[in-house]
């Protein structure tokens, strides 16, 4: 009996010793199997080369044979497009660290920053509902409730563009603080809100859909010549183009002065 279990034993024993052997063996054989890789990911958006050995995939780590493809990869990323969306998922207290920031662009907690095409610092966040979308430059204030995407294009510059209504794309060339401007020239400081829109066929002089920066004030006048009053007036400015599209007045303005 004694013999039995002893020789039990052993087996066991050399079972345990053969199995670390067969772990060694396996082990080398991965190691024998590490590649010379060019790579980046999220956080390093530099093309280099270094050795890759066994399960080296992680979530954003992108690896290729040559630089070249590397290189190529790593330029189309850079042109990659972020969307900000009216919907509950960009909030005002939505923090975002760099690797969630677009392309050309600075985040500081919830608040991005991209310099446009002409060299204006332009910053994008929600209201306080989480409903609105605002675009700020030079201290003129934007709301919309389109859905919005931005476009890296090369030297940290950045293009904006609407979704609009048809599921297409369209580019905002004229900033809130140009609008601003033209409205002023054509109806004076009236201490304009201003929406980002798109405007339909009945609300246009052109007979297409298109996007368009609408302000809104207040101006007051004399009713009959004689009562003041309050009117409310509104100026649409093509945000593609800049021209003023429509000015829009209260009915009974033929009868008031200074409206």
């Amino acid at each position: 009996m004694k013999k039995l279990i002893l020789g039990v034993f052993l087996g066991i024993l050399m079972f345990g010793i053969v199995a670390s052997v067969i772990a060694v063996n396996d082990s080398g054989n991965q190691t024998s199997g590490c590649k010379n890789l060019y790579w980046f990911d999220d956080t390093t958006k530099v093309c280099t080369q270094k050795q890759f050995c066994g399960m080296y995939m992680y979530l954003g780590l992108q690896t290729f044979n040559s630089k070249t493809q590397c290189e190529e990869a790593l330029n189309d990323s850079k042109t990659e497009k972020t969307k900000f969306t009216n919907s509950s998922k960009f909030l005002p207290w939505q923090k975002r660290n760099e690797s969630e920031c677009p392309t050309g662009c600075k985040c500081v907690g919830a608040v991005v920053s991209c310099e446009t095409e002409n060299g204006k610092i332009m910053t994008i966040t929600a209201g306080n509902s989480g409903n609105v979308i605002t675009i700020v430059v030079n201290k003129a204030e934007a709301n919309t409730t389109s859905e919005l995407e931005t476009e890296a294009i090369g030297d940290n510059k950045t293009k904006l563009k609407v979704k609009s209504e048809d599921e297409t794309l369209k580019e905002i060339k004229i900033m809130p603080d140009t609008a601003s401007e033209t409205a002023i020239a054509r109806l004076g400081d009236l201490g304009f809100t201003i929406e980002l829109k798109e405007v339909g066929k009945e609300t246009t002089i052109t007979s297409d859909d298109r996007v368009v920066y609408e302000l809104t004030g207040n101006k007051q006048g004399k009713f009959l010549g004689i009562f003041k009053i309050m009117a409310s007036e509104r100026v649409q400015v093509d945000a593609e183009t800049g021209e003023v599209k429509k000015v829009i007045k209260p009915w009974w303005s033929f009868l008031a002065t200074n409206i």
